[in-house]
């Protein structure tokens, strides 16, 4: 335990600079509800599925899941560069 996890940008740097690291994190920055976070992750992978990059299928994301009253929407970062995109051909 420490420091090192619990600032902005913990869990992403140690991801990211990890001798075997990812090449993109994504985050939040506080906690979500439970429904929204589903919801999000629902879309994005949908939205990711399409082709689109990680920074439009974020934005989108996003906006789908915004309701009033819960701000878990607004807390998912992206720390990678937003116009990557995911590969979901099967090596089978």
């Amino acid at each position: 335990q420490g420091f090192s996890l619990t600032g902005i940008q913990g869990w992403a740097t140690k991801f990211l600079d990890a001798d075997v690291g990812a090449s993109v994190f994504i985050g939040t920055l506080w906690s979500v509800n439970d429904e929204t976070a589903f919801n999000f992750v629902k879309e994005l992978y949908s939205q990711l599925a399409e082709g689109i990059s990680l920074g439009e299928s974020i934005k989108n994301a996003r906006v789908k899941c915004k309701r009033e009253g819960d701000t878990s929407w607004l807390a998912y970062q992206l720390y990678g560069h937003p116009n990557s995109k995911m590969n979901f051909t099967s090596n089978a």
